[in-house]
């Protein structure tokens, strides 16, 4: 993730770190070394998205999605991809799936 060198308290900005993708994005670099645009456009407020600070909560969900494996994003976003890109159960609850609770029956004496 490109916010990981400000997060890490490294650099003042996530540009100034030199061995950072937003760094060569923006400055070039090595042209052996090449970098896929990726699935969407980048936005136009990028620098700034990726240098503002993450809550405690942000942080813990993209945790969560890399750990599962499962796609990171607003809930509908997130089924849309999973089912297009057969990670469904990456959406669900981990461990087996709860038996349901039968009533007991009162023994009758």
């Amino acid at each position: 993730m490109e916010r990981n060198a400000l997060r890490a308290n490294l650099v003042a900005r996530t540009e100034d770190w030199r061995w950072g993708s937003l760094w060569r994005r923006q400055r070039g670099g090595d042209p052996e070394i090449r970098l896929h645009d990726g699935p969407l456009a980048v936005p136009r407020n990028w620098v700034k998205l990726v240098n503002t600070p993450q809550t405690e909560g942000e942080l813990a969900a993209v945790r969560h999605a890399a750990v599962r494996g499962s796609p990171y994003g607003s809930a509908a976003w997130r089924v849309q991809t999973a089912q297009r890109m057969g990670l469904q159960a990456t959406l669900r609850p981990e461990g087996r799936p709860r038996k349901p609770v039968e009533e007991e029956t009162p023994m009758v004496f």
